[in-house]
């Protein structure tokens, strides 16, 4: 039997990277050496998180509290919505050096370096670093959107991503620091303000918007975010950056031979709601445990390892998402049209909760469907999508809301190409 240097490497110390090493590492126990890579030998991130506080106490993560909210509050023109919850406001570096300490205690190595390459051997898989050169029997690829693999192999499929620049700004009063705010620019570009209260005097404060089909530069919005700060809190200091992406969408391939792709390289984050560090925290458990079984039972094919990478994509959950991430995409165009996303989740009442957390039932799906369907026209819709976008959710929603759904978009079709023609 030939030997590798490692069992697993793992690149990328981010979020999805640490809570894999930790986890992998517990599962397999003492004997394996797993190795993580990543540019910075003490992990940070320039993120701002949220979460609730159901899963921040089952993740042990109490002491990465910087401020518990009441709700999460949306504004669009004259409407707003109050979604009410247990929600906290993390200290990100704070939940990195954990998780960090915790792999360690395992006996998780690190090493500061950055992948560039990797491909399949005939005992496991070759990663090639800017430094060196490994083997190891797996490759779980952590390092996000911009992974050299994902480029090498083709394997985006589409991507949907939330690109976003800001800060941690302190001299400031916030009138309820109860509640994580989404305020609109009202922009040609549809953007958005999020802050997240730390205190009635300290936040982070940073602007968002959404692009198809592109991963976006963060820094395109730092002008934007420079003056919308400065508009809302003319007063305030900036104490630290903060930018970054939010990508989903679909991969053609989840894993290859002794390659699997974890977080935004295996495209995790839903496309309609932008919660990555969430998802992290709902699945990265499964997918150590299911991961470590591959390994003992040496079935590190890409056909056992694509089926563990994508074993918490629900179809139906992941259908719904591609609705509001498409709703989402073209409303940019019709910046008034927020209006009716803000007016779907009063639709909702309480039961909107459980669209950021990304948690549904069928039964919900169907009801979500059928109010957004009733309450955001198709004849709407069809002036703003391209056909292709159009018939993805005519499809879906047939599934979700019934044959009436296709009646109407025959007829709107048939009335709306009668008024291009006569144009």
């Amino acid at each position: 039997m030939v030997v590798t240097d490692f069992d697993i490497i793992i690149a990328g110390a981010g979020p999805a990277g640490l809570a894999v090493a930790k986890e992998v590492a517990k599962e397999l126990g003492k004997g394996h050496r797993i190795l993580v890579i990543d540019p910075k030998l003490k992990p940070e991130t320039t993120a701002a998180w949220y979460s609730y506080a159901d899963r921040i106490k089952a993740n042990g993560l109490g002491s990465c509290v910087l401020h518990r909210c009441k709700s999460l509050m949306y504004v669009a023109m004259d409407l707003t919505h109050e979604m009410k919850d247990l929600l906290v406001v993390l200290d990100a570096n704070k939940v990195l050096g954990l998780w960090q300490r915790q792999a360690k205690s395992c006996g998780v190595q690190f090493v500061q370096d950055t992948l560039r390459d990797a491909e399949q051997i005939a005992y496991g898989v070759s990663v090639k670093t800017a430094k060196s050169s490994y083997t190891a029997r797996l490759l779980i690829d952590c390092t996000g959107i911009t992974s050299p693999l994902l480029k090498k192999y083709n394997l985006v499929s589409h991507v949907n991503t939330w690109v976003l620049y800001g800060g941690v700004i302190t001299h400031i009063t916030i009138k309820d620091p109860s509640r994580i705010y989404f305020l609109p620019l009202n922009d040609t570009h549809n953007t958005y303000i999020g802050i997240y209260p730390h205190s009635a005097h300290k936040a982070d404060f940073y602007v968002f918007y959404n692009l198809n089909e592109s991963i976006g530069n963060p820094t395109d919005l730092k002008p934007l975010f420079e003056s919308s700060f400065k508009s809302h809190y003319p007063h305030a200091r900036i104490a630290a950056p903060l930018f970054g992406r939010i990508a989903g969408g679909e991969l053609n391939a989840y894993a290859l031979d002794n390659m699997v792709f974890f977080g935004q390289s295996g495209m995790m984050d839903p496309p309609g709601c932008g919660m990555g560090f969430n998802e992290i925290l709902l699945h990265h458990q499964a997918f150590a445990r299911n991961i470590a079984l591959c390994l003992k039972n040496n079935q590190l094919d890409a056909y056992a390892l694509d089926a563990v990478a994508t074993s918490f994509r629900d179809p139906a959950i992941f259908q719904f998402q591609q609705i509001i991430a498409k709703y989402t995409y073209y409303f940019i165009f019709s910046p008034t049209k927020w209006r009716g996303g803000v007016a779907w989740l009063n639709s909702l009442g309480k039961d909107s909760r459980h669209w950021m957390r990304n948690e549904f039932s069928i039964s919900w799906i169907k009801q979500a469907s059928l109010k957004l369907y009733n309450t955001i026209p198709l004849s709407e819709v069809i002036q703003l999508m391209p056909p292709k976008d159009y018939a993805y959710i005519i499809e879906h929603f047939l599934k979700f809301v019934g044959n009436a759904v296709v009646e109407e978009s025959e007829r709107i079709e048939k009335t709306y190409k009668k008024g291009l023609i006569g144009q």
